[in-house]
């Protein structure tokens, strides 16, 4: 009987268990479809928002919008004109006004050089000028100019261009004491107290450091040194490096009101993986570190932010891939920034290239670094141009949530090739053949190796007046600052044609300063 009563009593357990079973089942299949129902959601939003926004100033006032027009060697059309190479397009304005700003828009790129005069005194004056194409959305930034004309000359062109629509105007000043000048430092600039001195003016315009490169966490939560290859066949410790390029950034900057955050570099991808492998097992490396050990990294983290008395803890995590990736950072960057409850920064870096799951980062970080680099113009391989990597990402991440305030805008001080190469030149070894008003430079690229021979690809950066422009529109546009990757690439701050020099006087012109 006992053996009866107890296969008897099983029957009813063995029923609930399927039960049980097909209920997990159901709530899968539901949790399933919810998931779905959300991506799809998303997904519409953000297409919506991608289609119709790019980031562009809508001035108050279009000041050419009663201004009688001419073309010489072109034509009129709508807002705009047509024309070849030396095309000049006029416009008379009704009354004299001040404006530092003039938007273009071209119907594709053919135009290869342009620049724009204003009638002052009775005489033209070049108060603009880039030797670069104009493309879909050309923000053209300069100091304030009260005249009674405009003329925009195209002098290159491809082929008969057409400019859809011409805009002048004046934007207005915001107040200064909140725009960030970021810049990433690497362990081994700054391990060169020499050559850290050598750019020292410059911190007269930066607002915050990110030093990159001088500590790395594993994929078990702990942080370690990595020794610095000092390129002649030696290394230097690891720790040793970390101390005295600290040491020396604190020495440089001096009392500027600077703020020093680390960047913590995460795991690569295990010795031996192979190569098309290599993209999700760092991921995967990433997703311990991040999920299965987060306590231990979020503890070693607070510790030694707080021993080293930074300002601020970043990541720079471009190898997101699948949503498991997204959800673990994101998770783990909201727990990091429950722990640091105030007393610290935190920040990471995204790349141009857009990416629904990034939402989940919005509500995490205190500061959004957008990469506004590695990313060409799929027509003439230009990295970094205006439009690609300044409006039209910036209104992506609008697009996805994010705060203007929240956002800095990222410029190379570095080129790529224009083929796609794997190459980063430094803008300072090229400065001197682009002057003010060039992107790209040609030919040999003294002291670079790669570049010492004839077969050298033209390369594209964003040159003195590009920089100014960016920076004037991140301004403009509501942004929270600009940053750079990175420092050692730039000219003494003192020379006409550093780059942070052009942050410094875009800042001045548009801003109200305290």
């Amino acid at each position: 009987m006992s053996n009866k009563r107890s296969t008897l009593q099983s029957k009813p357990s063995e029923h609930a268990s399927r039960k049980v079973s097909k209920a997990k089942r159901v709530l899968r299949v539901l949790f399933t479809i919810v998931c779905l129902l959300l991506v799809f959601a998303l997904v519409c939003t953000a297409l919506s928002f991608s289609n119709a926004s790019k980031a562009e100033i809508k001035p108050e006032q279009d000041l050419l919008e009663n201004a009688v027009v001419s073309v010489t060697n072109g034509e009129v059309s709508g807002d705009g004109f047509t024309g070849t190479a030396g095309t000049a397009y006029t416009a008379e304005l009704s009354a004299p006004a001040v404006l530092n700003t003039v938007v273009l828009r071209e119907d594709g790129a053919n135009c290869r050089g342009f620049s724009i005069e204003a009638l002052v005194d009775g005489a033209y004056t070049q108060i603009y000028a880039q030797d670069d194409k104009i493309g879909e959305y050309r923000y053209c930034a300069f100091p304030e100019v009260e005249t009674t004309a405009l003329r925009i000359t195209v002098q290159g062109a491809d082929a008969p261009f057409t400019i859809e629509d011409v805009e002048a105007f004046s934007s207005e000043r915001k107040a200064a004491e909140d725009f960030r000048v970021t810049t990433y430092i690497t362990a081994a600039t700054a391990y060169d107290l020499e050559g850290l001195r050598t750019q020292a003016g410059s911190f007269d315009v930066i607002t915050d450091v990110i030093l990159f490169g001088a500590v790395r966490f594993a994929a078990d939560g702990t942080l370690y040194y990595p020794d610095l290859d000092l390129g002649d066949g030696t290394t230097a410790n690891g720790e040793t490096v970390f101390q005295t390029a600290l040491q020396n950034l604190r020495e440089v900057i001096g009392d500027r009101d600077v703020r020093i955050h680390c960047n913590f570099i995460g795991p690569d991808a295990p010795d031996g993986t192979a190569s098309e492998n290599a993209a999700n097992a760092k991921c995967d490396q990433h997703n311990l570190a991040f999920g299965d050990n987060r306590d231990t990294l979020i503890a070693a983290l607070l510790e030694f932010t707080a021993a080293n008395d930074f300002d601020g803890i970043y990541f720079d995590y471009e190898y997101p891939r699948r949503l498991k990736d997204w959800f673990t950072f994101s998770r783990f960057l909201s727990a990091l920034k429950e722990e640091i409850n105030g007393q610290y920064q935190l920040g990471a870096a995204v790349p141009v290239w857009k990416n629904l799951w990034e939402i989940f980062l919005s509500r995490s970080v205190d500061t959004v670094e957008v990469m506004g680099y590695d990313a060409f113009d799929a027509e003439d391989g230009h990295h970094a141009s205006f439009a690609r990597t300044a409006s039209g990402v910036i209104g992506d991440y609008l697009s996805l949530g994010y705060s203007a305030d929240k956002m800095d805008l990222g410029m190379p001080f570095f080129s790529r090739p224009i083929d796609g190469g794997e190459y980063w030149y430094t803008y300072s070894g090229d400065a001197r053949q682009l002057g003010k008003n060039q992107n790209v430079a040609e030919g040999l690229l003294q002291g670079c190796p790669e570049t010492e021979e004839e077969n050298t690809p033209d390369r594209y950066y964003n040159g003195w007046q590009m920089v100014y422009d960016k920076t004037a529109y991140a301004i403009d546009v509501g942004l929270g600052g600009v940053m750079v990757w990175h420092y050692g690439c730039d000219l003494p701050y003192e020379d006409e044609l550093s780059l942070f020099g052009a942050m410094a006087q875009a800042i001045e012109d548009r801003t109200v300063q305290a």
